[in-house]
């Protein structure tokens, strides 16, 4: 197939004579293929004793692939070796040498035992690697950094999958991955015992084995070497380098990363050392000083290993591609890289604040640094985080890093959250269909205003209540007054409320204990009348009572933005009314009922200027028939007319308003006035945030994890369930203000 495509011929084009003659051989022997037996248990009959792992590679010119055998023994000593799997592969079109092929097959051998060991759950004694290759052995048996970019990447995957004392030299006639390389017929291979059962030798016992006789005492004939000086000093610098990023990732102080490599070098200044001569007790400011610049030296030598090779030539400069040109580096007494600069004679500065010790930008040494310093500076800003660190070191990017290491910082975020703010959802239904009046509503609690409990001079006064009702679909409002919060005064004035407008089938409230509680005793009431005693009796009258009743989520007054607007303009009338003045239960009431209805009188279409337009929509209208303070008209009670067409006056009347209300006022609901796009951060599950509590400062709010989403038919998220130290709550998405992703990791 891959001379095939070598060819590129089109799908309707005839291939050579050559090819085709391959082809009819090769497709002639696939039944042989049908005659194949193969034992499905590959161990030994007995009772097995230890098992053992057995890999070999080979590589030809034009394939190259691996196969593995598991050798299992008895309690008898007797040895058995089985093939549990192969795999091949064909080499790239393009050229590579041999050597290469031969490391390519080393690392697919130790890719199927990495894959195969945790799928069997089995002890393996041992797992032996063999290759016939001694350049593949010599790559394997000597650090990656030794070798050019192919070979290392190669070579690293392997000493990490693998064991270097595992790797064994193996004959070509004793390698049965040599069948896969060279290729077989299927009358070959169903014969070839060497490649079911492995070489004969594997099932003697160790010391029968061949001995690999290739030996690496240098390097310098191997193929893919890279130039000694450059092997020496990549290997140190990456050897160090891995041992100090293993110890910057697992801690986020840089205090104690430097004491931690304090006492590690203490600890070998005092290997050697007499007992008299050792350093003890507390680490001291020359040891934590010695410590921070062995860190720095580690870190310049792995990001700036060019710098320091050019700089430490007989030109020592740096070349022009060189980031660190405009600063004119130079190597100080401790071989750090410092900068030359500008300020070599200002004399009123140190020397570290006129030639600063260079850091690299991505590194997790100068992030942390950056960390520290932004704690020490009480949460300074990024111009004064900046300046205090160039008073010694003089980071790369620094200003980009001081503000990416401000803007990770949970405190600093808390000081300014972000709140996710997402588009402004569409209209329920229950705000868009014709239905009657205050047949879906809202209901919410004003107050407290003060009551006085009779007309004489100095008669105390008590807190009352202002319920409120509003229609979704008319906006119409009912206004009562309640004497107190319970769920019994309550009770009474939906009842009240029932009585006048008729039973609603959806209310709607904020989560309010009252309302908790009023949806409680509901359910209560509900079960008694469903008690097998009463069930026939009541059945009737609660089916035509049921009311269903709904919560908009916790303190997210924008869900129910309908009734908070009604409360506003109640507020704002009463207020201007009756400024500070007290008045009795009888007195408020009737007051409040005037509100009530200047309220309904207000128009929810546009007022025409054209004398002959209708006059403008108001709740009234689907309440009354007209505006609730409009004059009173003329009685025509005493006109004699028919009953019929009394009826279809009524009827025309009704179905007027009803299609003004859908050509009027709908219309105006369909522009969003504000949150017209989303903004602010993303919310995903699994976020960390902090949710947001109008009464705490943003210090004190709860830190929590999303970890359910409720989205709209738009797929936007408009709530969510957030789990804290103290429990599950659902919020809102504008009250949750999620940490940026570094403050997420911390």
């Amino acid at each position: 197939m891959q001379r095939l495509w070598c060819i590129q011929l089109s799908w309707d084009e005839l291939v050579s004579e050559e090819v085709a003659v391959e082809w009819r051989n090769y497709s002639a022997q696939l039944t042989t293929l049908n005659k194949f037996s193969i034992p499905r248990y590959i161990l030994c009959e007995n009772k097995i004793v230890k098992l053992q792992l057995h890999g070999f590679a080979d590589s030809s010119i034009r394939a190259y692939g691996a196969c593995v055998y598991i050798r299992s023994t008895d309690e008898n000593g007797q040895h058995t070796v089985r093939l549990l799997q192969a795999k091949s592969k064909v080499a790239p079109i393009k050229t590579i040498s041999l050597p290469r092929l031969e490391l390519c097959a080393a690392l697919l051998l130790a890719r199927m035992v990495n894959g195969i060991v945790p799928k069997l759950k089995c002890k393996f004694e041992r797992q032996f690697y063999w290759t016939d290759s001694s350049v593949t052995l010599a790559w394997i048996s000597s650090p990656s950094a030794k070798w050019k970019t192919f070979v290392a990447h190669r070579v690293g995957e392997i000493q990490d999958k693998t064991s270097i004392n595992d790797w064994r030299h193996v004959r070509s006639e004793d390698n049965p991955a040599d069948l896969i390389s060279r290729g077989c017929t299927p009358n070959e291979l169903r014969i070839n015992a060497m490649w079911w059962n492995g070489p004969h030798w594997l099932k003697e016992e160790y010391e029968k084995w061949p001995k690999s006789c290739v030996q690496y005492s240098s390097t310098n004939n191997i193929p893919e070497a890279k130039n000694t000086n450059e092997t020496t000093i990549t290997t140190v610098a990456c050897v160090a380098y891995d041992k100090c990023y293993s110890l910057l990732s697992r801690r986020s102080s840089l205090l104690f990363i430097i004491r931690v490599t304090a006492y590690c070098l203490r600890w070998r200044y005092n290997m050697n050392r007499a007992v008299g001569d050792k350093n003890n007790g507390p680490l001291t400011v020359n040891e934590l000083d010695i410590a921070n610049t062995t860190i720095i030296k580690i870190i310049q030598r792995a990001h700036f290993r060019q710098e320091l090779r050019e700089l430490n030539s007989a030109n020592a400069n740096v070349s022009k591609k060189s980031k660190l040109l405009r600063l004119s580096p130079y190597i100080d007494g401790d071989n750090i890289i410092r900068v030359g600069g500008r300020l070599k004679y200002a004399m009123a500065l140190n020397d570290n604040q006129r030639h600063q010790i260079v850091l690299p930008d991505n590194c997790l040494y100068t992030k942390l640094l950056f960390r520290k310093e932004h704690m020490d500076l009480m949460h300074s800003g990024p111009q004064a985080l900046v300046a205090s660190i160039r008073q010694r070191y003089w980071p790369l990017k620094a200003r980009s890093l001081a503000r990416t290491i401000i803007h990770n910082c949970v405190n600093c975020f808390k000081l300014k959250p972000q709140i996710v703010q997402p588009i402004m959802g569409s209209l329920p239904g229950s705000r868009v269909q014709s239905v009657r009046a205050f047949a879906i509503c809202g209901v919410d609690f004003a107050g407290p205003v003060m009551i006085r409990t009779s007309l004489r001079r100095k008669a105390p006064c008590n807190k009352g209540y202002i319920s409120i009702f509003v229609c979704f679909a008319t906006k119409a409002i009912h206004i009562e007054l309640v004497s107190d919060l319970s769920t019994k005064t309550f009770l009474q004035a939906l009842n009240r409320f029932f009585d006048r407008r008729g039973k609603s089938s959806i209310i709607y409230s904020d989560n309010a204990r009252n309302f908790v509680g009023m949806r409680r005793h509901l359910k209560e009431v509900y079960a008694l009348f469903q008690s097998p005693e009463h069930q026939r009796s009541v059945f009737s009258h609660l089916a035509d009572k049921g009311i269903e009743w709904r919560f908009i989520p916790p303190r997210a007054p924008h869900f129910g933005g309908l009734w908070e607007a009604a409360v506003k303009s109640m507020k704002s009338l009463l207020y201007r009314v009756l400024g500070e003045a007290r008045l009795t239960y009888e007195e408020l009431l009737t007051v409040l009922t005037r509100v009530e209805a200047v309220l309904n009188s207000r128009p929810i279409t546009p007022v025409s200027s054209d004398p002959a337009d209708l006059t403008y929509l108001t709740p009234g209208h689907f309440l009354i028939g007209d505006i609730m303070t409009a004059i009173p008209e003329k009685d025509e009670t005493t006109t004699p007319i028919t009953h019929l067409n009394r009826w279809r006056i009524v009827s025309h009347y009704t179905q007027v308003l009803w299609k003004r209300w859908h050509q009027e006022y709908l219309s105006q609901l369909q522009e969003r006035t504000k949150w017209s796009s989303t903004k602010g951060p993303k919310l995903q599950i699994g976020t960390i945030v902090l949710v947001k509590e109008t009464n705490l400062p943003p210090l004190k709010w709860q830190a929590g994890r999303v970890i359910e989403l409720y989205c709209d038919d738009d797929n936007v998220a408009r709530s969510a369930k957030v789990r804290t130290n103290v429990g599950e709550f659902s919020r809102a998405v504008r009250l949750l203000c999620p940490l940026p992703f570094e403050g997420n990791s911390l």
